[in-house]
């Protein structure tokens, strides 16, 4: 019996991209936070605690609350347009 066995790589291939950042804020003060979950356990209750902290010192706003469905998804073009519009910076959490 000559069977023949195709052997296949699992890893993904690197795509290169070009990456802009933002320039930092020069303040924290009276911001409009969006806050992203990646939908894991804990992720949520970080960003709120985190949110919280912000919100007494720096009198920033809550302007976006997410969780993407499932963790392996990319944020949705709806939540991603929220955030451009209604945010000056997101946090993002993973939690576990």
């Amino acid at each position: 019996m000559n069977e023949t066995l195709e052997l296949v790589s699992p890893a993904a291939e690197f795509r290169q991209r070009e990456v802009h950042l933002s320039s930092p804020l020069p303040t924290l003060a009276g911001r409009r936070v969006a806050l992203l979950s990646n939908g894991k356990w804990n992720a949520a209750d970080l960003l709120e605690g985190v949110a919280a902290l912000l919100e007494e010192q720096y009198e920033v706003v809550v302007a976006v609350r997410d969780a993407k469905q499932h963790y392996n998804h990319e944020l949705s073009p709806d939540v991603r347009e929220q955030v451009i519009n209604a945010a000056d910076f997101a946090l993002l959490a993973i939690g576990d």
